[in-house]
């Protein structure tokens, strides 16, 4: 329990320190979004290997970014956002505690121990899961003067009032709601898990072309869909 506390402490005060930018790299910064699905039905919330595995395929990403690009951690579920209770900023520099490495180590600890924190009340489960509402905060974020990569760590079954993935997922003509503007043009977007509680391969794949046929609309320039990773 003293330890799953030491890990939300750390991540707190790095998030409050983190004001200041690297010292005048010219390299490219970058902007990585990793958002992270609290709902009861995603496979990291209820299986730790997992979620270390995922945590540490986050982690190489970060590990490659220069100096000065900003890693935001944001977790979601239900549109409510008073529910959704953290949401960090991390600018990378060479200062300690502010380097690719610290901000990894500490990324890490919070997703591999994402069962952890939910089983001891630090983290609360969410009945409803709304990535296109979530998509759509983090759209009017983007920083065009950035190289952004939006990381999504969720079965990528969405249960809103946007969309229901699972009656969706029955047919072959199922579609997500269209996505009217090119808010992710150029961008790269991952999803972590995606696919975990599909009943089988129809379902996955039926899954996995609403989203690709979603974020082309969107403008995404690639978008990864990981079953395994």
């Amino acid at each position: 329990m003293r330890n799953l506390l030491i890990i939300l402490f750390v991540i707190v005060l790095f998030a409050i320190s983190i004001v200041q930018s690297a010292d005048g790299d010219a390299v490219q910064r970058e902007h990585v979004f990793i958002l992270v699905d609290l709902s009861d039905s995603a496979l990291h919330v209820n299986n730790e290997l997992f979620a270390r595995k995922a945590a540490q395929y986050i982690g190489s990403i970060i590990d490659g970014l220069p100096l000065g690009s900003t890693v935001e951690l944001r977790t979601f579920g239900d549109y409510n956002r008073s529910l959704n209770i953290l949401s960090f900023s991390f600018m990378l520099s060479r200062k300690k505690g502010q380097r690719p490495a610290d901000i990894k180590r500490n990324i890490e600890l919070f997703v591999g121990n994402l069962s952890k924190l939910i089983n001891y009340g630090k983290l609360v489960l969410q009945e409803t899961t709304s990535i296109i509402g979530e998509l759509k905060i983090i759209a009017e974020r983007i920083n065009k003067a950035s190289k952004t990569k939006i990381i999504i760590l969720s079965d990528m079954l969405e249960y809103s009032a946007e969309a229901n993935c699972y009656k969706l997922i029955k047919s072959k003509n199922g579609r997500l709601p269209e996505v009217t503007e090119k808010i992710f043009e150029n961008l790269d977007v991952i999803a972590l898990g995606a696919g975990y509680g599909c009943q089988n391969s129809t379902e996955n794949d039926r899954l996995k072309a609403m989203w690709i046929a979603w974020f082309e609309k969107a403008g995404a320039k690639e978008f990864r869909y990981l079953s395994d990773f």
